[in-house]
């Protein structure tokens, strides 16, 4: 829900309120929730990368984050069909 303009030169927390703060790492991999601009939450796959430069005291991130709510639902799609099953197979017929 934001504009690009919104978010260049922003800091990460303005969407991750989660984050612990990613300058003491130079990388980092994680499954978190994204606040968008209306407050809803959505779950997504974040990495950042720390950019290392020859300029003097250049450092940057690259961050990434991907929309995972289609793999959350196939995941609990997934648990919910092997409980059935399971729950099947244990019980006998009649």
């Amino acid at each position: 829900e934001y504009t690009e303009a919104e978010l260049l030169n922003q800091s990460i927390e303005i969407i991750l309120q989660t984050l612990q703060s990613t300058e003491q790492q130079s990388s980092l991999e994680l499954e978190t929730v994204c606040q968008t601009k209306t407050g809803r939450s959505i779950p997504i796959a974040f990495s950042s990368a720390k950019v290392k430069s020859s300029i003097d005291e250049f450092d940057s991130f690259v961050y990434s984050l991907r929309d995972i709510r289609d793999r959350k639902q196939a995941e609990l799609a997934k648990q919910t069909f092997f409980a059935m099953i399971s729950h099947e197979i244990r019980t006998p017929m009649n």
